[in-house]
């Protein structure tokens, strides 16, 4: 199997141009990262994204089980699933800028799994799907087959990805002992449930360019943005984690005050928290023979499936696009 790759890319007025362009340079997957203050709307984006496109896979990334019941969520991904003739992927967790930025806590792991097992049961048209003290009395206007993406970090929450998950987005660094780490709690999860493993991907932060230094700015928005997705988890003990990550992880934690006004972007004043190495632990950058050999490596520990994070501006996006294509997915077609 080759390896696959997608964007999640913010939602802007030319971000459908921007999903067309990125079909055309052999990319699998773009999903639209949801933030209803940050940006614009994630569904009406994807549905311009379904009418200019052909091929590629489309999908939120990464909606959420508070801001949406269920209803609304399935009717959502299967009018985009019917729009885009088969295309749609549902990309979902327990939440960040969507609830961080309405003054609301993360959901438990425990409403993600009732929320998502009540969208499956949407889809599949059923009635008296019941939830949070309501239950539906008519079916969905249609039946739809659409892959459902959980996006993990924690311990707790990789295995709850691999009980319910079509797909589990890891959130986490492309580092070999880190993803074994976490693909070992995935393998535990499906134990559980169905026995068979579902469908790894990696979320990380990719720029090709033989200037380092640029690639680093590059990627700190969105690697500061990982790491405090990591650091405001609460119940997450930095001991449960990897020793290679858990004292950085520590040290973010005491010495970076995340911004959500500047979510992902590149110079935001938080992001200089982070050290060189910080942003390499989490990142794929570097010439294209060094980005190639990354990307080969993580290949090896069964990982082929990987959505790069692009919250760049147009100009900068579409030139990422262009390099990317013509050096690494040339490589590996």
């Amino acid at each position: 199997m080759g390896i696959k790759f997608g964007i999640n890319a913010l939602c802007y007025p030319d971000t459908p141009d921007i999903v067309k362009l990125a079909e055309e340079k052999r990319f699998d997957l773009a999903t639209i990262v949801e933030g209803q203050l940050l940006w614009r709307d994630v569904y009406s984006c994807l549905t311009i994204c379904a009418i200019k496109t052909s091929r590629i896979l489309l999908g939120p990334g990464m909606t959420n089980p508070v801001t949406r019941h269920p209803s609304v969520t399935a009717g959502a991904i299967a009018t985009l699933n019917e729009l885009s003739k088969g295309r749609a992927v549902l990309g979902i967790g327990r939440g960040n800028n969507a609830l961080v930025t309405i003054g609301l806590s993360k959901a438990s792991s425990e409403t993600l799994i009732e929320h998502v097992e009540a969208v499956k049961a949407y889809l599949l048209q059923k009635t008296g799907v019941a939830y949070h003290g309501g239950e539906s009395t008519v079916p969905l206007w249609g039946k739809s087959k659409v892959p459902i993406l959980v996006a993990a970090q924690g311990p707790r929450m990789l295995e709850v990805a691999g009980q319910i998950a079509d797909g589990v987005v890891i959130l986490g660094p492309p580092e070999p002992s880190m993803l074994r780490w976490a693909v070992d709690r995935i393998k535990a999860g499906a134990r559980k449930e169905k026995g068979s493993a579902p469908e790894i991907h990696l979320y990380t932060h990719c720029y090709v360019s033989s200037d380092i230094e640029k690639a680093r700015e590059m990627c700190k928005g969105p690697v500061s943005a990982a790491y405090n997705i990591f650091a405001a988890e609460s119940t997450l003990k930095t001991e449960q984690l990897p020793v290679e990550l858990s004292s950085r992880l520590q040290r973010v934690r005491n010495e970076m005050s995340y911004d959500f006004q500047k979510h992902l972007r590149v110079g935001a004043a938080h992001s200089r928290a982070l050290t060189d190495e910080d942003i390499d632990l989490w990142s794929i950058i570097g010439p294209p023979d060094g980005v190639i050999d990354k990307f080969s490596r993580l290949k090896e520990l069964g990982i082929s499936n990987f959505l790069l994070s692009v919250p760049w501006d147009t100009h900068e996006l579409r030139q990422f696009l262009d390099t990317f294509s013509d050096s690494v997915i040339s490589y590996f077609r």
